[in-house]
């Protein structure tokens, strides 16, 4: 039985954060706590953010397949779309479409050919996974991707730094401009880092629920570059904000989950 928990509005999402991290494993994501503060960006001037949660790690094949076989239907599987094309071009990365399984070698790489929208329903599923924990606080939780201040905060915090462990790039602190594929999430752990987030510097592109402005909804934001990202490229600084048509399959786009909260809070 989990306990209701009525702690000050400012603890809750560190409890939170806790009781989850309990029951986290590799079928499931692990929680960094980001306290929140000011994003200061050239277009808005600071940005209040509010504390939230953010998965230490991007979504990974495993991870990812945890939802499809809770969800056995054959669209689920990464880049279904395309499957006869990525079977071809990607073959290490082409998922089992019969038995709704990732490359047994790739589990714990970053799941990839995802669109928003498949991101979208993994963060609905994920929800529905961890409704009572989620219940047990004050407020409304709520399971989703990123916004890009949100994102750009867990980055990079109230200071001016390019990337999250600072200035200066270095194929020893991140996966980029590599030709070899996507790596398994944290194996680079650069120091100097704010929060305790893996891989926030390549390896994938990381949806985020920001929409692109005169799109619609047909384009959102992508961000942090990826294994293909060259190092002379402005694309794996914290700041930049790449427009992907929601539909994108892309070997070089996954995502990460966060969990936010509205609602009253007692003070």
């Amino acid at each position: 039985n989990i306990k209701r928990f009525w702690l000050p509005a400012d603890l809750q999402p560190f409890a939170l954060a806790a009781q989850l991290n309990e029951v986290a494993d590799v079928t499931l994501p692990t929680w960094t706590f980001i306290p929140g503060g000011k994003l200061s960006t050239h277009q808005q001037g600071d940005v209040p953010v509010q504390a939230f949660l953010m998965a230490k790690a991007p979504i990974t094949q495993q991870q990812f397949a945890c939802f499809v076989q809770a969800n056995p239907w054959e669209h689920h599987i990464p880049g279904y779309a395309k499957y006869d094309e990525i079977s071809e071009d990607y073959e290490e990365y082409a998922w089992n479409r019969d038995e709704h399984t990732p490359p047994a070698d790739k589990g714990d790489h970053p799941v990839i050919f995802v669109t928003l929208q498949d991101a979208s329903t993994y963060c609905a599923w994920l929800q529905k996974t961890l409704q009572d924990a989620l219940a047990s606080m004050e407020g409304t939780w709520t399971v989703t991707l990123p916004t890009i201040q949100e994102w750009e905060f867990a980055a990079r915090g109230e200071t001016d730094r390019q990337y999250a462990w600072g200035h200066g790039l270095s194929r020893a602190l991140a996966n980029y401009d590599n030709p070899d594929g996507t790596t398994p999430v944290g194996q680079f752990q650069p120091p100097d880092r704010l929060f305790d987030l893996d891989d926030m510097t390549g390896n994938v592109w990381e949806w985020t629920r920001t929409a692109v402005t005169g799109k619609g909804d047909a384009e959102h934001y992508v961000k942090g570059g990826s294994w293909m990202s060259d190092a002379v490229e402005e694309s794996l600084q914290i700041s930049f904000n790449n427009p992907e048509s929601v539909h994108e399959v892309s070997p070089y786009i996954g995502f990460r989950v966060v969990i936010t909260q509205t609602g009253e809070t007692s003070a």
